[in-house]
């Protein structure tokens, strides 16, 4: 299966999932620093840019996901930049 299928096959079944009833309705994984489909769409599409740009080069993908990581579990208060390009 090739990526852009793969990915497809991700995205069309995480969006085709049953609405939750009641309390549970748009709630998904709520609170602080929980998961919400927002934040996997943008992670989705910055490990597939991290992929495509670096492909043939395993280093630098590793380098780019960790960069992914980092960069996404960083704040103001514990800055997490240790990976990311200076440019």
């Amino acid at each position: 299966m090739c990526r852009a299928h793969a990915k497809k096959v991700r995205n069309t079944s995480s969006s085709t999932k049953s609405p939750k009833q009641g309390s549970e309705a748009g709630k998904g994984l709520s609170g602080l620093g929980h998961l919400t489909d927002k934040k996997i769409d943008t992670l989705q599409n910055y490990y597939g840019m991290a992929k495509r740009q670096n492909a043939g080069n395993l280093q630098a993908m590793v380098l780019a996901v960790k960069s992914v990581l980092d960069h996404v579990a960083s704040s103001d208060t514990d800055p997490k930049h240790q990976h990311c390009d200076p440019h």
